[in-house]
């Protein structure tokens, strides 16, 4: 069974439906909840399950505490977001919500007690350390779009 690629971020400055980006130039975000694949055939449950999170959470802020780089070759320059409970939880009502679908996470040792949120820095744009960030959102994006590097944007669902 041919498995679709997902992503789950907030965007500081929230994407149009059906935006598409190169992945190489990814808009300012903090990804929530790391790459995982479903079969296409369960968007309908997921876009359920996401609304259902979103309508069951509330907004809260994070913070930027710091820098750090990341990547394998530990040479992506990273703003740290502070692990506050509300990211923290957020970030486990998405994963043991998505959990019900059985789906393959790319990356399952960068979850649950090991998620470290964090934003990239793109050029010379970033969070400020220490400038509280509201996050009133998260967006579903497709990462499978022929191995082509395409980013799609596929619905952002807002947080009461």
């Amino acid at each position: 069974m041919h498995m679709h690629k997902y992503v789950i971020a907030y965007f500081f400055k929230p994407l149009e439906d059906l935006t598409e980006y190169q992945s190489t130039k990814s808009p300012l975000h903090i990804t929530l909840l790391p790459i995982f694949g479903l079969p296409k055939k369960e968007l309908n449950k997921l876009f359920n399950i996401l609304n259902s999170v979103a309508n069951h959470s509330a907004s809260f802020y994070v913070f930027g505490e710091g820098t750090a780089l990341f990547g394998p070759c530990n040479d992506i320059p990273v703003i740290k977001v502070a692990r506050s409970l509300e990211i923290l939880n957020l970030h486990l009502k998405l994963l043991e919500s998505i959990d019900l679908l059985n789906p393959i996470y790319d990356f399952p040792h960068f979850m649950r007690e090991n998620f470290n949120p964090h934003s990239t820095i793109e050029s010379n744009l970033q969070i400020k350390i220490g400038k509280k960030i509201i996050i009133d959102s998260f967006t579903l994006l497709d990462c499978g779009l022929n191995d082509s590097g395409v980013v799609k944007v596929i619905r952002t669902f807002n947080i009461n």
